[in-house]
């Protein structure tokens, strides 16, 4: 069987209208294709807690779903950001092109990071489509 894949995927967020605007001035996100070996460092664990009574006896257990850790995973899977960008109060643009500006920009771009790993959770989950393979 062979499946037809992409090393690097392109998306456009929705954060702040981002989809609104015309397709030159929109944020285009290019990240890694994730491999196997990404998944097994990015997806998070379940915790498993057990909980006993007083003598000791098992009470309950507890499943407890870990996050994916978020600048692991921007720093592993973005590959690039185009068209992203903020002014500060001097009026100084700073444009947002990888994940390390990503990261050290304003509060304000939380939301867009949020979307941008909701995207490679979704990615690192995906099961193979079947009508792609040959």
């Amino acid at each position: 069987m062979v499946i037809t894949v992409s090393k690097v995927k392109t998306f456009e967020p929705e954060f702040n209208g981002n989809k609104d605007l015309p397709a030159t001035e929109r944020i285009v996100v290019k990240y890694k294709n994730p491999t196997v070996a990404m998944r097994e460092r990015l997806i998070a664990r379940p915790e498993v807690k057990s909980h006993a009574d007083t003598d000791g006896k098992l009470d309950g257990v507890d499943i407890v779903m870990g996050e994916i850790n978020k600048a692991a995973a921007l720093r592993e899977m973005l590959v690039s950001i185009s068209g992203c960008a903020y002014a500060d109060e001097s009026g100084t643009e700073h444009s947002i092109n990888n994940a390390k500006e990503l990261m050290e920009a304003p509060s304000e771009f939380n939301e867009l990071t949020d979307e941008i790993v909701k995207k490679f959770e979704e990615e690192l989950n995906k099961k193979v489509d079947e009508k792609n393979s040959k």
